[in-house]
């Protein structure tokens, strides 16, 4: 189920008139103050996709997350998934900081 962000905040990463902007904004810890859905998930790896990293599908990054479970361990991380206008934001839950 998503919550809505209501932080009071007006830092949203577009302009209300219609104007453009050239990515998210990063003042308040890179939250939006309107009501967009947001989503609390468990992030487990972020992975560069190009065929330089040998990662282009989705199986490439799965075959990655289990070579390093087997290697390291993994650890998941409480995050938001935030959905805006032009933007998908993924955000460290306790500090808010865009990945």
């Amino acid at each position: 189920m998503p919550y809505y962000n209501n932080s009071g905040h007006n830092s949203s990463p577009y302009s209300k008139d219609g104007g453009t902007s050239s990515g998210p904004s990063n003042s308040s810890g890179g939250r939006s103050g309107g009501t967009e859905p947001t989503y609390m998930m468990e992030h487990l790896a972020t992975f560069t996709v190009t065929k330089e990293t040998g990662i282009v599908y989705p199986a490439d990054g799965m075959r990655r997350l289990l070579q390093l479970e087997k290697s390291n361990g993994i650890w998941s991380q409480k995050m938001q998934l935030r959905l805006e206008r032009n933007w998908v934001l993924i955000m460290d839950n306790e500090t808010g900081v865009s990945k």
